[in-house]
């Protein structure tokens, strides 16, 4: 599961794989609603795991539970992970300001935002950027 995991989050969920998963109909298009809304709502701060079951019409504990068995981590960690992809992509372009990657993949703070992409990356935002800048 944790293959599954590292290799589905780092894709972004590009589903043309899907098909290596052994997923059925059903668990690929939940994962497509996931996906769709999650990156719909992506740069808004106040969207949390309560507006994802909201829009997929589950309890938290449907949605937990489906999370856990499908992508092995929890509803919050995938929207903070999708978060922090879609911040590396925008930092490696190197012509933003970390602060404005901040606030467009939705946190709050910028102490918040660098302490989770240090977490995930392993290094700092500003450290990323110039590492790995497509400039």
């Amino acid at each position: 599961h944790r293959k599954l995991l590292q290799k589905t989050l780092c894709n972004t969920l590009n589903v043309e794989n899907e098909e290596n998963f052994n997923l059925n109909k059903a668990d690929r298009e939940f994962i497509h609603r996931i996906e769709s809304e999650v990156m719909a709502n992506i740069s808004n701060p106040a969207y949390s795991v309560t507006q994802l079951e909201e829009a997929l019409f589950m309890s938290s504990a449907t949605l937990l539970r489906k999370f856990k068995r499908l992508l092995n981590t929890t509803p919050n960690s995938y929207i903070r992970t999708k978060r922090l992809i879609m911040a590396a992509k925008i930092l490696r372009d190197g012509e933003s300001r970390i602060s404005e990657v901040c606030y467009t993949c939705g946190f709050n703070t910028t102490t918040y935002f660098t302490k989770c992409f240090h977490d995930y990356y392993g290094c700092s935002p500003q450290t990323y950027q110039q590492n790995h800048s497509n400039i």
